[in-house]
């Protein structure tokens, strides 16, 4: 049996949204973007995570036409990326909230 050609060495991370804990491979990864987006609201709070979702989107589906080395590491490292700027929003955003509830009880 012949490997498939987009599958990565290693799982890359996800655990963002409702999606997997990894994605193993590029179908994996856009199966993962096209879940995030579908269930992320096009409100301003989430505005630059759906942005940044599009382009790799984008990304990953040019790795998908020609599956080279170079394509999947440029995808590996986008989803990296991805995943780090939206779990870094993601705790801002609870630090946020935890503030305003603290803030509102003590009034």
């Amino acid at each position: 049996m012949l490997p498939q050609p987009n599958l990565f060495l290693r799982p890359a991370p996800w655990g963002i949204g409702p999606g997997p804990e990894k994605v193993h491979s590029v179908d994996a990864a856009v199966s993962a973007v096209e879940m995030w987006l579908a269930v992320t609201a096009d409100r301003r709070e989430y505005r630059d995570e759906r942005d940044r979702m599009l382009v790799l989107r984008h990304v990953l589906y040019q790795a998908a036409e020609n599956p080279q080395e170079c394509d999947l590491q440029s995808a590996k490292l986008a989803i990296k990326g991805m995943v780090r700027f939206a779990r870094i929003k993601e705790a801002r955003r609870a630090a946020s909230s935890a503030y305003k509830r603290y803030r509102a009880a003590a009034q």
